[in-house]
């Protein structure tokens, strides 16, 4: 072990139906697939937590018009995967996710396929979300992010 400290990982509300969304909308009659995706994302919740910035997603460029202090403090950073039991564009997964290093704390935003987003949610929905992420703070933490 490194001795870091590892990272606190908030479920937002946003992440949490996105999940949902994708299992209903890709695995809701195929139980074996939908088991080995829920067994995949809690791999990805663990290796989060520990190992945050070690080569798991490539850092991506905020929305243009995502406040400073939130691009300042926070990397947004996505991850491809293969979606279990699925092919063509539903089969490439995405997974979008921030990390504040000063905090230590990881906030996942979406996961998705190719099919519904071609490259990202759109900017607007970007931005909606780091905006939400003082709140989420401020719920999970009892506080918000440094100024």
């Amino acid at each position: 072990m490194s001795g870091s400290t590892p990272f606190q990982l908030i479920l937002s509300g946003r992440f949490q139906r996105s999940v949902e969304d994708f299992i209903k909308d890709h695995y809701k009659k195929n139980p074996r697939g939908e088991k080995e995706f829920k067994e995949l994302v809690a791999t990805y919740y663990t290796s989060l937590a520990t190992m945050p910035r070690q080569g798991l997603a490539p850092l991506e460029p905020w929305a243009v018009s995502t406040p400073q202090s939130i691009q300042s403090d926070w990397e947004l950073r996505k991850r491809d995967f293969s979606a279990p039991r699925l092919g063509g564009a539903a089969g490439q997964g995405r997974f979008i996710y921030v990390v504040h290093k000063q905090m230590k704390v990881i906030v996942p935003f979406w996961i998705y396929t190719h099919k519904q987003f071609g490259g990202r949610p759109p900017e607007r929905s970007l931005k909606e979300a780091a905006e939400g992420l003082a709140e989420i703070l401020a719920k999970e933490l009892g506080g918000k992010p440094p100024e």
